[in-house]
């Protein structure tokens, strides 16, 4: 039970960063078709 615990915690905050990175990947594009 603690392993399943354990592995899902570090699942949705894995899930939760990549989903940040993304977001931070589409700004970026955005700023960058903004720009040109």
């Amino acid at each position: 039970m603690g392993i399943l615990k354990s592995l899902f915690t570090l699942g949705k905050s894995f899930i939760s960063q990549a989903e940040e990175s993304i977001e931070e990947t589409q700004g970026v594009r955005m700023l960058e078709q903004h720009i040109s």
